[in-house]
């Protein structure tokens, strides 16, 4: 049993896809298993337009794993995106996965032009021998409007980190590497999305130690490099870093302190690509 899916942020609406996927696999004695992409798919059909992520691909992996399921990356392609919806069905979820059964969102669309959708996925199904259950999008109350990747990351570009946190259903996380421990500077991908210039209360962690602190957003360019300054520990007088140049490093943001001029003076707008 299988959903399949960008994920990007493995937020709540996301969730409830795994969730029903991991239903129907114990009721029928199968694997659950989601099936993302090793990049986003407008990287490769419209790259002007690829939107900066809310997880790289080891994290996005990471939150999967942790929601109980297996886990089938497929690279995304120029082959890929050429693929009609009928030809990604066959020879990727049938011939080259085996799946029986498929859960997606109600507004679920693949193949070349995104031609593919729920009502195809159930008709091939019919007649080919797999189930398809299309769930109906997860609306978020307080803001009236599907929750969608878009949708979060509007709220992360205004700087609505516990609107975000609440969708995400834990703070937005950012991976980077440290490249110069004493100045704590973090070089974050490009293709990451970090909140609006300004300065933010923080979580951190690297694999020998972690901390809170303040992190500094400059204003964001095709690269990004934060500065975090750790909050001192007991005797700790601040003099060494408790990082160390080329460590990994997750930043999570809390809450923003202060802001650039200009930044983040925007509410979000609402976002309609639904749960992929």
């Amino acid at each position: 049993m299988a959903t399949i899916g960008t994920f990007d942020g493995v937020h709540i609406g996301h969730r409830r896809l795994i969730d029903e996927t991991r239903q129907q696999a114990a009721a029928n004695g199968l694997p659950a298993i989601a099936v993302t992409f090793d990049r986003h798919p407008m990287a490769i059909v419209r790259p002007d337009s690829v939107p900066r992520l809310l997880t790289g691909l080891d994290h996005k992996l990471e939150l999967l794993r942790a929601a109980d399921v297996e886990v089938v990356v497929l690279k995304f392609d120029a082959a890929l995106a050429a693929a009609s919806a009928e030809e990604f069905v066959r020879s990727v979820l049938l011939d080259r996965l085996g799946v029986r059964g498929l859960v997606v969102g109600s507004s679920f669309r693949f193949g070349h032009r995104q031609r593919g959708d729920a009502a195809l996925l159930e008709s091939m199904g019919a007649s080919l021998g797999f189930s398809v259950t299309a769930i109906e999008l997860v609306v978020d109350d307080a803001e009236h409007t599907v929750v969608s990747s878009s949708f979060i990351r509007s709220l992360v570009e205004g700087a609505h980190l516990d609107e975000a946190r609440r969708l995400l259903a834990r703070h937005h996380e950012v991976r980077g590497d440290v490249v110069d421990a004493p100045s704590g500077l973090i070089a974050i991908p490009a293709e990451l999305l970090v909140p609006p210039a300004g300065e933010y209360r923080v979580s951190w962690s690297t694999k020998a130690v972690a901390g809170t602190g303040v992190a500094r957003v400059p204003e964001v360019g095709a690269t990004t490099s934060i500065e975090l300054r750790p909050d001192r520990h007991g005797s700790d007088d601040g003099t060494t870093s408790p990082l160390a140049n080329g460590a990994r490093l997750a930043l999570r943001f809390v809450a923003r302190t202060s802001e650039a001029p200009g930044a983040g003076r925007f509410r979000p707008t609402s976002g309609r690509e639904g749960h992929r």
